[in-house]
């Protein structure tokens, strides 16, 4: 019992990985019913995905309990991070496409009006025919 303990003592990744693991059983079991399914007789009983969860927690922590056993800290760190990495990543490009997108949005809205300004200039310059722009209509031939 001294080695676990010991291995406990410098496996900080362990320690907080479990807290947040069972702070996440729990508040899964009292705000949602997703560890109850109902009976055939009527009453409410545990769901396989209660004890997935657990067995998922199990397997985590021995990988942590013997990535720190054997010295490899920077990886439990890493492991234990991964997770608040890819998140960060994840915002950062989804924030990164909005603002391409915007300034793409942007683009193309100012080519639209550079078109619809040489249009207008196209048209202010082509003649138009006798009865157009110089009001020849009323003159009599």
């Amino acid at each position: 019992m001294g080695e676990f303990a010991d291995n406990l003592q410098k496996c900080p990744q362990l320690i907080i990985y479990l807290g947040l693991a069972f702070l996440s059983v729990g508040t899964s079991f009292f705000f949602t019913n997703s560890y109850f399914v109902e009976s055939k007789t009527g009453g409410m009983s545990l769901s396989v995905n209660l004890f997935m969860h657990l067995f998922q927690i199990l397997v985590i922590s021995t990988i942590f309990y013997y990535l720190c056993k054997f010295n490899y800290q920077t990886v439990g760190w890493i492991l234990l991070l991964f997770p608040l990495i890819i998140a960060f990543v994840l915002i950062l490009a989804f924030f990164g496409f909005v603002g391409a997108a915007s300034g793409v949005k942007a683009v193309i809205e100012e080519d639209a009006k550079k078109k619809n300004e040489e249009e207008e200039k196209k048209e202010q310059e082509t003649f138009k025919g006798f009865d157009g722009k110089y009001d020849t209509h009323l003159a009599t031939v």
